[in-house]
């Protein structure tokens, strides 16, 4: 149904083209997991059949033929562009295959994190206290010249991506200029980005705010603690970073020896632009006493959904304790 309760119409333009095809197609579910069987949906009949009685589709109807067709699109995708490794860069990465698997089997989630930290609170949540949950054995870092050939060769063949994953890669400023000026604008539907623990430094924290946050709009979970960005990087994500992603919801920046400045830059200028924010992690850095009361008062203010904050390790002092007690702190 659609906002006025109507039946929502026969998507005849978007679909036309399906019925010209066999009447049951092999369709592999988007929710599909491993061991699970490729299911069998009768698209075309159920669009020609709308046709010929005039019948309209409800929301339900619609939408189970869109993702459908969204996944037989990607099926078929995959199967005339199979993915190889370069002949030039030598013997095959053994990280390489991981990206193959995503995009044989369609999947929305690139996973080539190196290290993976026990999460240490929560159930089901992606990420505790910015760690990862341990699912993954050690992998060999693509350092920036494997970025090169993800971005030239792998991001380009997966355009549906919806979560990326390279933390502790070796990733430089380098490999960051690569990924984030020509890989990112590959996977626009990009909603979960992962970069931890690559010594990308403050002018890798530059680009990624200047030319690779830009080009993911949909953004709602970065994690980059570790990544030695500094105040610099940190003045960089909140000036010309942040206003880009305006639904991000998790932002993950500890152990990046962020001070007062960084910390005000924050406050005063990044997280007025992502209101949405729930989960902000600014652990282990050098966040003292004036840089807690610039989050207080002109930072967490502009946050009102914010419910998880960690500024653990960091010397804010009783000063900074008492303003975020008194004016800081979630509810």
């Amino acid at each position: 149904m659609d906002t006025r309760g109507q039946p929502m119409p026969c998507p005849y333009d978007q679909f036309q083209y399906r019925t010209r095809r066999k009447k049951t197609d092999t369709v592999q579910s988007p929710e599909r997991s491993a061991g699970h069987s490729e299911r069998r949906v009768s698209l075309g009949a159920q669009i020609a059949k709308c046709r010929r009685s005039g019948e309209r589709l409800n929301a339900t109807q619609h939408n189970k033929i869109q993702q459908n067709t969204t996944a037989h699109q990607r099926h078929k995708m995959s199967a005339e562009n199979p993915l190889e490794w370069p002949e030039d860069c030598g013997g095959e990465a053994e990280w390489w295959k991981h990206v193959r698997q995503t995009h044989d089997n369609n999947d929305a989630t690139l996973d080539l994190d190196v290290k993976t930290l026990p999460a240490f609170a929560g159930e089901n949540g992606l990420y505790s206290a910015g760690f990862l949950r341990l699912r993954n054995p050690p992998r060999v870092p693509m350092g920036d010249a494997g970025v090169r050939v993800l971005v030239e060769k792998g991001l380009a063949s997966v355009p549906w991506l919806t979560e990326l994953r390279i933390g502790s890669n070796n990733i430089g400023p380098e490999g960051m200029e690569t990924l984030m000026e020509r890989g990112l604008r590959s996977v626009p539907q990009l909603s979960v980005l992962v970069l931890f623990d690559n010594p990308i430094g403050a002018q890798g924290a530059e680009t990624l705010a200047e030319r690779g946050l830009p080009n993911i709009p949909n953004l709602t979970t970065l994690v980059l603690f570790s990544s030695s960005i500094g105040d610099e990087g940190a003045k960089a994500l909140a000036e010309r970073g942040l206003p880009g992603v305006p639904q991000l919801t998790q932002l993950y920046l500890s152990g990046n020896s962020i001070g007062d400045e960084g910390a005000k830059a924050l406050a005063e200028r990044g997280l007025p632009c992502v209101p949405q924010l729930t989960q902000l992690n600014l652990s282990d850095n050098s966040i003292g006493a004036e840089g807690a009361k610039a989050l207080a008062e002109r930072g967490l203010p502009s946050v009102p959904q914010l419910t998880q904050l960690y500024l653990g390790d960091n010397s804010i002092g009783d000063e900074g304790a008492k303003a975020l007690a008194e004016r800081g702190l979630p509810s």
